[in-house]
């Protein structure tokens, strides 16, 4: 289980909100003027080159950024930034993030929460689930831990939204700038599959020769003679189909 480091010494403070890193972290000027970075706790918000990174970072900034806050420190992390929740004239701005459907309740820490909080967090985010509101209109929106992990690994999943099933360069492993791909989802891989093998069977079916001693024909159909056999093209305007005959 993850763990932040122990409390910040100087413990909570409050300050105005000058500068906004993405949807989770803010940099803080406070009362003794010095600018103090700062984690929020319990949440994990897309990274910025992620689905709604940027949309997250935004929705925070209009939210908070030059406004006076009050960070409820409970710790710092190891790039040395307090870790903590924000509150706005007694709002809490990391609840807000998960409400929207900006932010992950960031279940690792979820042990760390007050009984309270940790209940709160969690109802919004199934609340949001639920409403489709945010990251969440994607069916399955890649967790902001997961995708730091792939890129510590030097993987990365496959964007699903651009990938087609009829694309030439769907590996089920492979390279590209030195990202390891993976594998397309198996439901795809199998229509892409089926779809092929069941085109090779009709080009192949077409290529056959004519069957031994049988004529090409064509048959009419017209009110006057629905079945008759008739030249090709049909001067009774009918719908004729080819096929063959003994």
């Amino acid at each position: 289980m993850p763990q932040y480091a122990p409390v910040d010494p100087k413990g909570d403070f409050t300050g105005r909100v000058v500068a906004v890193g993405d949807g989770d972290s803010i940099t803080v000027l406070d009362d003794s003027k010095q600018e103090r970075r700062v984690r929020f706790f319990a949440i994990d918000s897309p990274e910025l080159n992620q689905a709604f990174g940027k949309q997250s970072k935004q929705h925070l900034s209009d939210l908070i950024f030059g406004k006076t806050v009050k960070v409820e420190v409970h710790g710092r992390d190891r790039y040395q930034r307090s870790v903590g929740k924000v509150l706005l004239d007694g709002l809490d701005i990391n609840l807000e993030q998960v409400k929207g459907g900006f932010a992950w309740h960031y279940r690792a820490f979820e042990n760390q929460q007050d009984w309270p909080d940790r209940v709160a967090y969690r109802d919004a985010e199934t609340a949001a689930r639920e409403s489709k509101l945010g990251l969440w209109t994607e069916s399955d929106p890649e967790p902001p831990w997961q995708h730091r992990k792939d890129e510590r690994e030097g993987t990365q999943k496959l964007d699903l939204r651009k990938w087609k099933p009829d694309s030439s360069d769907e590996p089920s492993q492979g390279t590209d700038g030195g990202l390891t791909f993976r594998a397309p989802p198996l439901r795809w891989r199998r229509e892409r599959r089926d779809r092929d093998q069941n085109l090779d069977g009709l080009i192949a079916a077409r290529q056959q020769p004519a069957p031994s001693g049988n004529r090409l024909t064509v048959r009419c159909r017209t009110p006057s003679a629905p079945e008759n056999v008739c030249a090709d093209p049909c001067i009774d305007g009918g719908k004729h189909r080819q096929r063959w005959a003994p």
